[in-house]
């Protein structure tokens, strides 16, 4: 609510919410230098009252006074009464015929008399022993000291409009780069990601600029690889594509039959392939783009793994090879567990395509040092060391160009691991021929 309030009172403007903000301090404090300056101003004249009475009781003329008719005041306007007493009380002479207060208290006091306030100084007249009292009204003090201190006022008063002003035009002024930065990159194309430049540009400004340079890099690299990724689409669907018209094409023109089947199954492994490569591509455009918000899951990844080697049993036994689980430990990690479970199938599709009959095939899962670590060796041909680099690009294929594949399944793997802070290695094995993929993910 009290956000609420706050937005409606300074609305979204940067500017408008900063003049504002300067514009409080300046006014609270003002207000609190003008209540200091006010009160030090009655103070000061306070002190230049007393000393006045001071003074004027020493230069009075005491004994000339006493022949002077009473009520005769000469300071009526500053509100001082001068009384002479003797010591036992008795009042001898006065300069106003209105009654005054009585201080008993040698020096300088404060009194009360009726309804007001008055100060006195009082002293011993030497060496008659007469007692010389000079008073002054408080009302008529504080009256003329709050004016003089208004007087003092005034200028500061004169300069809140000017502060005004002049903070407005420092604030406009300094979010100059600001504007500038709208405005350039308002005039961009929308293809422009080359880095912003501003020359006049404050160093509060450079976070915002390093920040923005580095979106627009991963923009270009993006869109770098969203252009790569379709020219190699279209390259890999363009063979499939023409295989599966042609057959399409030799199946209307067979003359039996016996060669009509054998185009239509053709056709059917055309589709197939083709199928499957559509599915491939876009298994690889989803773990390159997996949701922020599903990343923060907790996944268990034993279960999928299960699962991931049940589902390739039987087509790994068909083609003669031992797939089992060498071993596995309890390990969640924190992430998407469809990405997870196409990244655990992906290895072990990679495994069972590369591997000739008889082989073997061993997926295991242990926790080593914070990190959940998934390894699948088989007992295929290995990979070359020479094209190891080039393994997780895109519709680059391993070993023999007799193995079916699309050439996607080790991308993805990749995919899916950088998304997860993870990492992924392959390596021909040192104990006999084989691979050994080993992927470590940071326990969750």
């Amino acid at each position: 609510m009290t956000r609420t309030f706050l937005r409606r009172l300074f609305g979204t403007s940067l500017q408008r919410r900063l003049v504002l903000a300067l514009l409080a301090i300046l006014l609270v404090g003002g207000a609190f230098a003008s209540l200091g300056l006010y009160w030090l101003a009655m103070r000061q004249q306070g002190e230049i009252f007393d000393e006045r009475l001071r003074a004027l009781s020493f230069n009075l003329p005491v004994e000339a006074m006493l022949e002077m008719p009473r009520g005769a005041n000469d300071e009526s306007a500053d509100g001082i009464v001068v009384q002479v007493w003797r010591s036992d009380g008795t009042l001898l002479w006065t300069s106003e015929a209105r009654p005054a207060p009585i201080s008993t208290q040698i020096g300088m006091s404060d009194v009360s008399y009726g309804d007001d306030r008055w100060r006195s100084f009082t002293r011993i007249v030497r060496p008659s022993g007469l007692v010389l009292q000079v008073t002054q009204a408080l009302d008529v003090r504080e009256r003329r000291a709050a004016a003089e201190a208004l007087r003092l006022l005034v200028p500061l008063l004169v300069l809140v409009p000017v502060l005004v002003l002049l903070t407005g035009g420092v604030v406009a002024n300094q979010l100059g780069p600001l504007r500038k930065l709208a405005a350039q990159m308002q005039q961009r194309a929308a293809q422009d990601t080359s880095p912003v430049e501003l020359d006049d540009a404050p160093r509060e400004l450079e976070p915002v600029l390093s920040s923005l340079n580095d979106l627009l890099s991963r923009q270009a690299r993006a869109s770098q690889r969203q252009r790569e990724f379709l020219a190699d689409v279209a390259h890999e669907l363009r063979t499939p594509l023409a295989a599966v018209s042609l057959q399409a094409q030799r199946a209307g023109m067979a003359t039996d039959d016996a060669e009509r089947r054998e185009a239509l199954d053709a056709l059917h492994g055309g589709i197939e392939r083709s199928t499957h490569l559509v599915a491939q591509l876009l298994s690889l455009a989803r773990s390159e783009s997996i949701p922020d918000v599903s990343m923060d899951q907790a996944v268990p990844l034993e279960p999928l793994l299960r699962e991931v080697v049940a589902q390739r049993f039987p087509l790994a036994q068909a083609r003669g090879l031992d797939l089992g689980i060498a071993g596995s430990l309890p390990a969640t990690v924190r992430g998407d567990a469809e990405a997870l479970t196409s990244l655990m199938g992906n290895l072990v599709d990679n495994a069972i395509a590369y591997t000739p009959a008889p082989g073997r095939i061993d997926v295991s899962l242990v926790v080593e040092a914070g990190e959940a670590v998934i390894v699948v060796e088989d007992t295929g041909p290995g990979i070359d060391p020479a094209s190891q680099a080039t393994m997780f690009e895109r519709f680059v294929r391993g070993g023999s160009g007799d193995v079916a594949g699309t050439g996607l399944g080790l991308a993805i793997a990749h995919g899916v691991v950088q998304r997860h802070r993870g990492s992924i290695e392959l390596n021909n094995r040192t104990d006999r021929s084989g691979l050994r993929a080993m992927v470590r993910l940071p326990i969750g």
